[in-house]
């Protein structure tokens, strides 16, 4: 968390497939203890473009719920540049 009370759920991607991807949003669930589903925050890649084999970054942001204790993140290519509309899961959790 930060000065402000905001979470940061911050870490990065790699592009394992044949092209470039454009615009990888990243979905952040956060859950309390009991495993309970607090809230849903959202964005995307700090680089726009993700090219083969590179990594990207990423920082989902939301005011930090009172009881959170873990998330889970879901990555989903929105297009990549060959102008082939992908969808992909990739869940990780984390606590």
């Amino acid at each position: 968390m930060d000065s402000i009370n905001y979470l940061h759920i911050v870490s990065e991607l790699r592009n394992y497939g044949p092209t470039t991807l454009q615009y990888v949003k990243v979905t952040a669930d956060v859950y309390n203890a009991a495993q309970q589903f607090l809230v849903r925050a959202f964005n995307y890649t700090i680089a726009q473009n993700v090219f083969t084999g590179t990594r990207a970054c990423f920082d989902v942001y939301l005011p930090a719920p009172v009881s959170w204790a873990s998330y889970q993140i879901e990555k989903s290519v929105v297009v990549d540049l060959s102008g082939v509309l992908t969808a992909g899961r990739d869940p990780s959790e984390h606590t």
